[in-house]
């Protein structure tokens, strides 16, 4: 299995539109891959800049990665989430 750790910061005022696009794109990917495993995390406080950090978690099979990854750049595309994401992939030991 490996994670998919996907980060980023907003201000405050962006993040009603980030849970809906959120929530929508959760839905699509689990309907095309039912075995991914996702959680939206948020670090209980701002950070120095005065923005929140996001996280979006994804736990699926190796052979999974290329075909998750390329969805979510659709899906940032389709619901116009213009902010840096951050990507980073963990493998279990």
């Amino acid at each position: 299995m490996i994670h998919l750790f996907v980060y980023y910061k907003l201000d405050s005022t962006e993040v009603p539109s980030l849970l809906t696009a959120l929530s929508n794109i959760l839905i699509e990917v689990q309907e095309k891959h039912p075995s991914i495993i996702t959680k939206i995390l948020k670090r209980p406080n701002l950070g120095s800049d005065g923005k929140e950090t996001w996280m979006e978690t994804y736990v699926l099979d190796e052979n999974l990665e290329q075909s998750l990854t390329k969805l979510l750049d659709m899906l940032v595309i389709k619901y116009n989430l213009t902010f840096n994401r951050h990507y980073e992939l963990f493998k279990e030991c």
